[in-house]
């Protein structure tokens, strides 16, 4: 887009939109950053939930087996 703003433009209203999108495709790129971090964090919360409580039932299970011997 950036480029696209270095050709000549016969109507300025057309270049004032072009350059309004270049701006918000900059800010939806930095925007992305804090995104994919949060995301990255909540799937390691997730990610350890699920862990410890698949090693509870494990364990439970495991206890249950050690009772009948």
């Amino acid at each position: 887009m950036k480029a696209v703003l270095a050709l000549p433009w016969v109507d300025g209203s057309k270049r004032k939109e072009v350059d309004s999108k270049a701006t918000e495709m900059a800010a939806w790129r930095w925007m992305l950053v804090p995104m994919l971090v949060v995301d990255c964090v909540a799937f390691g919360v997730t990610l350890g939930a699920w862990l410890k409580q698949r090693r509870s039932v494990t364990a439970r299970i495991s206890s249950a087996h050690s009772d009948e011997k």
